[in-house]
C-alpha cells in the first residue's frame, strides 16, 4: 500500500519518471478520443470526469467552492 501512495505521489510530481508515463499516456488517450469522436464529444468526457472527481474528491464542497469564487472576487479588483 505504502509503494502505491508512493507511486500516485509521484505521478503528480513534475519532472518524475512517473508523471512523464502517465501524462503521456492520458496525451495518448485524449488524442485517440479526439480522433476517434471528435473534439466535442471528447470535451463532454473531460468535463463530465472534472465534474465526477470533483464530486468525489472534495469533502466540504460548499467551502471549496465558497473559497473559489473568493478567489475570483479578488481578481476582479
Amino acid at each position: 500500500m505504502e509503494k502505491l501512495k508512493q507511486i500516485l505521489s509521484q505521478a503528480f510530481t513534475p519532472g518524475t519518471p512517473v508523471s512523464v508515463i502517465v501524462w503521456g499516456l492520458v496525451g495518448v488517450v485524449v488524442a485517440i478520443l479526439l480522433l476517434l469522436i471528435g473534439f466535442w464529444r471528447t470535451l463532454l468526457i473531460c468535463v463530465c470526469f472534472a465534474v465526477s472527481a470533483f464530486l468525489g474528491g472534495v469533502r466540504d464542497k460548499r467551502a471549496f467552492i465558497g473559497r473559489l469564487l473568493d478567489l475570483f472576487h479578488r481578481q476582479e479588483r
